[in-house]
């Protein structure tokens, strides 16, 4: 589903006419009609974890560089965001550590055999720096929730033929209900519509991540698989 159909069908259920054109129109119901999809689009956006908004990234070491732009289409860290090294394949680096947990290390007079990790504005934060030729890949989610033209990422409408990267469902109920309300009109079972379409349709894309309740070790550089005892009363 389009951008136009999207537009079409909305105002079709708003007991509109359905216009042969969105974007570009000059009819203002139609222009309002599209501002309301971009602004459900923005919002759903930043609401949930969309699969189809996951990106892989990687950065390769020079064994100078620490701090490492994040990229231009860059949203937020998932629940889920590692750092896997090519040199260490089998545990992520550790990561996000506190601001202070890593000026502490960098006072130490040793450095962590494997490098740990922060964000840190827009960019990433690799300490000590990854070793030449040696690749740190991971996933984000992108800001980008339209494919312009049907191909091209992006964040907003250009075209008639854009598609959305999540359910175009919640863009139709979503310019229903912001219309009726802009009217004055009573869209309090139109906004729940959207609300139930919005959660499901989350909860369909898997978008939480899994959170594991037994006793499982979580190996980091912090763990110690054993027992700790206190053996200053026991006789010499």
């Amino acid at each position: 589903m389009s951008l136009l159909t999207i537009i079409q069908q909305a105002m079709v259920l708003c007991n509109l006419p359905s216009p042969n054109s969105a974007y570009g129109n000059p009819d203002p119901i139609v222009q309002q009609m599209i501002a309301f999809a971009q602004d459900v689009g923005d919002e759903v956006s930043n609401r949930y974890f969309w699969k189809n908004m996951n990106i892989g990234g990687s950065f390769t070491g020079d064994s100078a560089t620490t701090l490492w732009p994040l990229p231009a289409d860059y949203s937020q860290i998932s629940p889920g965001f590692v750092l896997v090294s090519s040199l260490y394949p089998l545990l992520p680096l550790r990561g996000p550590i506190l601001n202070e947990e890593l000026a502490l290390m960098k006072a130490l007079p040793t450095q962590p055999l494997r490098p740990v990790w922060r964000p840190i504005g827009s960019t990433l934060e690799i300490w000590p720096a990854l070793a030449t030729g040696e690749v740190a890949t991971f996933n984000y989610y992108s800001v980008n929730w339209v494919l312009q033209h049907g191909a091209t990422p992006g964040t907003m409408w250009v075209s008639d033929t854009d598609l959305p990267r999540f359910s175009e469902l919640i863009l139709r109920r979503g310019c229903v209900w912001r219309w009726k309300q802009s009217k004055g009109i009573d869209y309090a079972e139109d906004f729940r519509s959207y609300e139930l379409t919005v959660d499901r349709a989350a909860a369909r894309d898997d978008t939480d991540r899994s959170i594991s309740m037994s006793n499982t070790a979580v190996v980091s550089d912090n763990w110690w698989p054993g027992v700790v005892s206190d053996n200053s009363n026991v006789p010499g």
